[in-house]
Parts: structure tokens; C-alpha cells; sequence
């Protein structure tokens, strides 16, 4: 059965888990629903991000085709703009989120994982050691990702498609999603609370 890759250029990166698999709590409640996981954004003014919809479009037309299938179970990827317009701004809290979630103002979404790990390139063509390097990869950076499209079975019938995550490439820094402020303790304490300061400390302490 086929499968169609699908190249995401300069996609924006949130909710990664790339280095580990997704913890345990909420809709994920036993071992073996763990999964490598990341969502994409792309912009709606973007010509490539555009393209990349598109061809998510025909891919999805062409795989159902082959498996006989309608319609797809799950969207295979959201639009930010609708999901902004279904936020109740009525109390604080969904302002709040609505305030957290403006990034999603004209774009989509697309979600893709997989059981295994996805194969992560700092440098273009250089495979990162997850085990020695560090982890890149921030709500917020910006990667370029191949997904793959695939149908899936149950009960060995053909039900519909899903997105594999195929490879994350990082491409650029950028702000950081949920805020990045540093917290100071200038802001809560005053002199009273600090007592002496660290030199008179070490000016007191005896050394051996």
C-alpha cells in the first residue's frame, strides 16, 4: 500500500516530544500509547506552507481511493482561525487562552507521531546523538519536517489515514511559545527579607 511523504519547510514547532516519548497522564494511560510526537504550524501566507496543504489535500484524496474509503476518521490537519473562533472569551480564563493561543491566528496545525523515533538533524544530513547532544528543539523554533501519510487497519479492515513523523531539521531560533519571562528576586524581595548579602556570608565563613 502506498505511502506519500510530505516535506514541511520552515514549519513553526510546538508541543515537541522528539527526544522522549510522550508522559504518561490524560488521554495517555498505558505504555504502548506512548508516542514521538510533534505539532507544526504553517502560515496561511505562505506560499510553500500553502503548497504543503494542498498537497496534503490530493495525498489524502488519492490514499483513500486506493483503500476504499469515503472519508477520513480525523482531520488530517486543523485550521488555527477555527479554533480561535471556538475559545469562550466569557471569563478570565478563556481570555487567557485566547491570549496564550494567538499564535494560531491565520494558520494551520498539523500533528504527526510515531512508535519509534523520528530521525533529528541539527545540521542538514547529520543525524543527532540523542543520548550526548543536546535537545534543540523548543515550543517555538522553527523546523523544516517530513511527515508521511499512510493508511492504517482494525480489525483487518482498512479504516483511513494517519501522519508518521518522519524527520525534524531545526531551521531558526524563534520566541519562545508560552513565554519566556525570568523571574527576579529583586520583584519580591526587599532588603529586610535578603538579610546579608552573599560577600558578607563568604567574608564570615571560615575556610580550611
Amino acid at each position: 500500500m502506498s505511502k506519500i511523504e510530505i516535506a514541511l519547510p520552515k514549519v513553526r514547532l510546538t508541543f515537541p516530544n522528539l527526544f522522549e516519548k510522550q508522559t504518561l497522564g490524560g488521554c495517555i494511560t498505558t505504555e504502548e500509547a506512548r508516542k514521538y510526537t510533534a505539532t507544526f504550524t504553517l502560515s496561511k501566507d505562505n506560499t510553500k506552507h500553502i503548497a504543503a496543504i494542498n498537497k496534503i489535500k490530493e495525498s489524502e484524496k488519492k490514499l483513500l481511493k486506493e483503500i476504499g474509503v469515503k472519508i477520513n476518521p480525523h482531520a488530517l490537519f486543523k485550521c488555527g482561525d477555527e479554533y480561535l473562533d471556538s475559545i469562550d472569551v466569557s471569563d478570565d480564563k478563556g481570555e487567557k487562552k485566547l491570549k496564550s493561543c494567538s499564535y494560531m491566528k491565520n494558520t494551520w496545525s498539523v500533528t504527526a507521531n510515531n512508535g519509534y523515533a523520528p530521525i533529528l538533524e541539527l545540521i542538514r544530513g547529520v543525524t543527532l546523538d540523542v543520548e550526548r547532544d543536546d535537545n534543540p528543539f523548543y515550543a517555538g523554533c522553527y523546523v523544516n519536517a517530513i511527515i508521511a501519510l499512510s493508511p492504517y487497519k482494525f480489525n483487518n479492515k482498512w479504516k483511513g489515514l494517519t501522519k508518521y513523523l518522519q524527520l525534524v531539521l531545526f531551521s531558526k531560533a524563534g520566541e519562545k511559545l508560552g513565554g519566556d519571562k525570568r523571574v527576579k528576586s529583586s520583584d519580591y524581595f526587599d532588603d529586610d527579607d535578603i538579610g546579608e548579602t552573599l560577600e558578607d556570608n563568604f567574608n564570615d565563613r571560615e575556610l580550611f
